[in-house]
């Protein structure tokens, strides 16, 4: 449970910082 929880935060800490990526291009 631990182990799944940090892995959903990582999966989403590495959306956001693509997002932010994509939005300084834009």
């Amino acid at each position: 449970m631990k182990i799944q929880k940090i892995n959903l935060q990582s999966k989403s800490n590495a959306i956001i910082s693509v997002l932010n990526r994509f939005l300084k291009w834009v």
